[in-house]
């Protein structure tokens, strides 16, 4: 329980993860679909924040189903006990809710529960307060012990969730958190040479970083990129898929090896592909380097990728359910490109905006401003081309190699991401 790995997973195949790449319309609205989805990202980012921050950076993995030596105690509630915390007619109106009964559901007490609500998507009134009001009751009860290791390779996954929600929500603190994240992996569990540790717990840093590590870091890093345009990000993940390719890459056959080339060295270096629970390090390194090639124009990324993504299909190819997080990325690579560019001084919010409505507008979206030019010139060559307009915003859309003429509105912007 309270693991954030679990927590990270969720959160970025929830938002963090669209296979529908490309332009398209504006998804309609499903009213409580979608507000359910908010409810339960918002939820699950804020016990993140609230449970596992560390006191000095970074998540800690997680927190223990025990509580004084009894399994679950934190957790388990008894309809004579709310009654006591929250009076009788409050009680009966959460225990009700939340399936709590005399019987219990676990050694005679009940875990709360949406099991039994047919609409479980609409939340009575009151219920959000008397929920906090039995959050502040077990706060008092016992306390769960949190296990304060940090681990990179979740830490990895943390800004990919909470950049994705940050600016599809248009919310600020998870945006703000997000780039926090990155800088305490950026300088905790981060050697002087550049190089990650997996492991880091008040001060100390150990063991060397291993493919995964890597992978879902540059995949946090894109992801913080496309939500916020600082140029930082983007140039931090080129690094971290320079290791990569250095030190994991099989330059003949394709495929990451979990190890680097100059660390641990096993009897045999097999490849991991099967996505689970946690997605694959080569599935994410695909990921990481197919945004790249596209972002960068570089052809040492569109090698590497075209290279990966052929072990990747020979990998899943008996078996596609396996390979989930594999599939947006094929997804990615064969849905007809869309590539914007955008040039400002400063970009007008109305843009932001239309990237919360329109999340995957394009596959990629680079922004040109006076500050982050140089450092994405020397990035992403072809952007030294575009120049910026003294007054407004000025968009370039290309499709399939196929650019459209600039325009200076978003508002004729998104005329040319209708469909035609």
């Amino acid at each position: 329980m309270g693991n954030l790995c679990f927590q990270t997973v969720v959160l970025f195949r929830m938002v963090g993860t669209d296979p529908t790449i490309g332009c398209y319309p504006k998804l309609p609205d499903f009213d409580g679909d979608i507000l359910l989805i908010e409810q339960v990202v918002r939820r699950a980012l804020d016990y993140v924040l609230r449970e596992l921050s560390g006191s000095q950076g970074g998540f800690c993995c997680g927190q223990d189903a025990d509580s004084d030596g009894v399994e679950g105690k934190y957790y388990v509630l008894s309809p004579d006990e709310l009654a006591q915390a929250l009076g009788g007619a409050d009680a009966e109106h959460f225990c009700r809710w939340y399936g709590i009964t005399p019987a219990g559901n676990f050694e005679g007490k009940s875990i709360p529960n949406l099991l039994g609500q047919a609409e479980f998507d609409r939340e009575p009134e009151g219920i959000a307060t008397l929920r906090e009001r039995v959050y502040d009751y077990r706060l008092g009860r016992t306390a769960l012990h949190r296990d304060d290791k940090t681990f990179t390779v979740w830490n990895g996954l943390a800004p990919a969730a909470l950049a994705r929600a940050g600016m599809v929500l248009n919310e600020p603190e998870y945006l703000d958190t997000a780039r926090q994240t990155a800088e305490f992996l950026a300088e905790k569990p981060t050697t002087s040479d550049g190089r990650l540790l997996a492991r880091w717990r008040n001060g100390d840093a150990a063991h060397r970083g291993k493919l995964d590590d890597y992978a879902f870091y540059a995949y946090g890093l894109l992801e913080l990129y496309g939500a916020t345009s600082d140029v930082v990000y983007l140039v931090r993940a080129a690094g971290l898929a320079d290791q990569l390719l250095e030190r994991f890459f099989d330059r003949v056959h394709g495929g990451f090896y979990p190890y680097a080339s100059d660390g641990e060295q096993l009897l045999t270096r097999t490849k991991e592909a099967y996505d689970g629970a946690m997605p694959s390090g080569n599935s994410a390194a695909a990921l990481v380097l197919s945004r790249l090639a596209r972002l960068t124009g570089d052809a040492r990324w569109r090698e590497a990728v075209d290279l990966q993504l052929s072990w990747l299909a020979g990998a899943a190819g008996n078996y596609p359910a396996g390979h989930s997080f594999a599939m947006p990325v094929f997804l990615e690579e064969l849905w007809p490109s869309a590539e914007l560019v955008v040039t400002a001084r400063k970009v007008p919010e109305e843009f932001w905006a239309l990237l919360r409505e329109r999340p995957r507008l394009g596959s990629t979206v680079l922004v040109k401003t006076p500050e982050s030019a140089q450092a994405l010139a020397a990035i992403a060559p072809f952007t030294k081309d575009y120049p910026i307009p003294e007054q407004g915003a000025r968009y370039y859309l290309c499709r399939g190699g196929t650019c459209a003429r600039p325009v200076d509105s978003v508002s004729e912007l998104e005329t040319l991401l209708s469909p035609s």
